[in-house]
């Protein structure tokens, strides 16, 4: 028959097998103090093989103990194209150039913090890599010309010249308005840009095939290469419309940087791109030659030529 004392002695040994065991399966450690995640991660691309990346820094970041930051990067079919770089000397306002990257492929990635007690969560971005044009596909410099120019006035925004190597876009003249994707009115005293099929010859509408359509995010930048974003370009809304370049909400603008979508032969499928206008800082504009007939816009292109995909996607 078991004592008072002995049942006791039992149950005291249960309670320290069971508080043992307890031990053993708790990992948190009350003394690690991991660091704040880094956030605002964004991307651009810049070329057809580079993205560039930012965040903003840890709120830890700087503190004792603090050691830098990871960076991974992973491709749509699972593989780490890049596992958990050390970066230790990113700081405000820096950018962490990737490369070796294949256009059209949206690539995540991740960003971490690290500390003498481990990593932060990660924060992250889904971008694609993208084809910079810079120049026609006749090698000049992507000037559109207005209305009254003998030039081109409107523009076809990709081809390849396959027995050159060229590609680029191709600044057509009236004459092949109905290839036009954006084109510049320059009628009536008026500067404006955008979808081919809202602009005016003369009293008409041009009828272009292929109209592209202008998104409602603008940037106010002076180079493509500033221009960092963290959503899907689809995100927006676009419509067929033009931009008035004379509009006052510009003025202070360094240059004026267009988001637009090119319609495929599939309904509901388009090619994504941005488009610097530069300004003219002779007399602040956006436009150079004015008062003559061969004024122009002066443009940067940066084009997604695959399908479907708006440099970066959600919710993959």
């Amino acid at each position: 028959m078991l004592t008072k004392a002995k049942i006791l002695f039992l149950a005291l040994i249960a309670m320290s097998v069971f508080l043992t065991s307890c031990e053993e399966e708790t990992t948190d450690d009350p003394q690690l103090v991991l660091p704040a995640a880094p956030s605002n991660l964004q991307a651009n691309s810049i070329d057809s093989n580079t993205v560039n990346i930012k965040w903003d820094l840890s709120v830890d970041d700087g503190t004792t103990g603090f050691v830098g930051y990871q960076l991974t990067v992973i491709d749509e079919t699972g593989a780490e194209v890049i596992s958990k770089q050390a970066i230790s000397n990113y700081t405000a306002g820096s950018v962490v150039t990737v490369e070796s990257l294949t256009e059209g492929m949206i690539y995540d990635f991740s960003v971490v913090a690290v500390n003498a007690d481990g990593v932060s969560t990660a924060t992250t971005v889904k971008w694609s890599p993208a084809v910079r044009l810079n120049e026609t596909v006749n090698e000049v410099p992507i000037k559109i010309y207005g209305m009254n120019s003998q030039f081109g006035s409107g523009i076809k925004m990709y081809s390849e010249d396959l027995d050159f190597g060229l590609i680029g876009p191709e600044v057509l003249p009236v004459g092949k308005k109905a290839e036009w994707h954006l084109a510049f009115d320059s009628n009536n005293d008026g500067y404006k840009f955008g979808s081919a099929d809202m602009v005016t010859i003369g009293s008409t509408q041009a009828n272009p095939t292929n109209p592209a359509q202008l998104s409602t995010k603008v940037y106010n930048e002076s180079a493509l290469n500033n221009v960092f974003d963290s959503e899907a370009l689809d995100q927006a809304t676009f419509t067929n419309s033009l931009a008035d370049l004379k509009d006052a909400k510009y003025s202070d603008y360094k240059g004026l940087v267009l988001v637009f979508r090119v319609p495929t032969a599939t309904a509901g499928v388009y090619n994504y791109g941005k488009i610097l206008i530069k300004k003219n800082n002779t007399d602040g504009g956006f436009v150079f030659n004015t008062n003559t007939n061969d004024e122009y816009i002066d443009c940067v292109i940066s084009y997604q030529r695959k399908e479907d995909v708006p440099f970066a996607k959600i919710g993959l």
